[in-house]
């Protein structure tokens, strides 16, 4: 799986996997509460690591809805919040979304609960989502499909 630096100078390898308690305890400087997320009985969480590195880049949370994978939140490490060499987390997380989806027999299919806000909806945009009501974007086969083929490298799925 690829990680990209926001100012795309570099790209790293990366693996999700289900987060676990210690992943939630690297969080207490975040802004969501993970471990309520954690401990949530429908709620999955993701972890995004880089090779070589053991922190925690970003977490994800979603829940198995009807049809569709529901990603709840998304949350970037303080540490990829400002300097342009950070990680770009957001499409390395919406590609995993998308193969659950595709696991799951959804043909893809992801929505997304957003704040309605201009700048998360242009986040979300660029890589394919679209509105579908204030609260929410979603990505369909077609976007969810190229997500995988840009952020999985070949057999990795």
């Amino acid at each position: 799986m690829i990680v990209e630096t926001k100012d795309d100078q570099e790209v790293y390898d990366g693996h999700v996997l289900p987060a676990t308690e210690s992943d939630i305890t690297e969080t207490r400087d975040w802004i969501f509460d993970w471990h309520e997320e954690y401990i949530h009985p429908n709620r999955n969480i993701l972890s995004l690591k880089v090779h070589g590195d053991p922190n925690v880049q970003a977490l994800m949370s979603y829940v198995v809805d009807e049809g569709f994978i529901l990603m709840e939140l998304l949350e970037s490490a303080p540490s990829n919040h400002s300097q342009q060499s950070a990680l770009k987390v957001t499409p390395t997380l919406l590609a995993a979304a998308s193969v659950i989806s595709f696991d799951y027999g959804f043909d893809g299919y992801t929505a997304i609960h957003i704040k309605y806000h201009p700048s998360v909806i242009s986040q979300y945009q660029q890589y394919g989502a679209e509105i579908i009501r204030p609260d929410r974007m979603a990505l369909s086969t077609i976007a969810s499909t190229r997500l995988i083929q840009l952020y999985f490298t070949k057999g990795e799925r």
